[in-house]
């Protein structure tokens, strides 16, 4: 009888470390992704606001060029 509660509580204790680990590892991974993420940078006519792009050129309404929007 006492050897099925030492394996019940190393089955435990095994439990715990695993789910433990599990948690590290996968905060480690968000982390990593977390830094490998790209800005990406919204390009926007001063005059007509609606217009946005994901690269520099030109508003197609007025033909200004368009302005990195500020991203707060």
């Amino acid at each position: 009888m006492n050897k099925k509660i030492i394996y019940a509580l190393v089955l435990i204790c095994g439990m715990a470390l695993g789910t433990g680990l599990v948690g590290f590892f996968d905060k480690k991974q968000s982390e990593k992704s977390a830094k490998e993420q790209v800005e990406v940078i919204v390009w926007t006519c001063s005059m007509h606001p609606e217009v946005q792009q994901e690269k520099p050129g030109v508003c197609p309404e007025c033909h200004m060029e368009l302005k990195a929007k500020d991203q707060k």
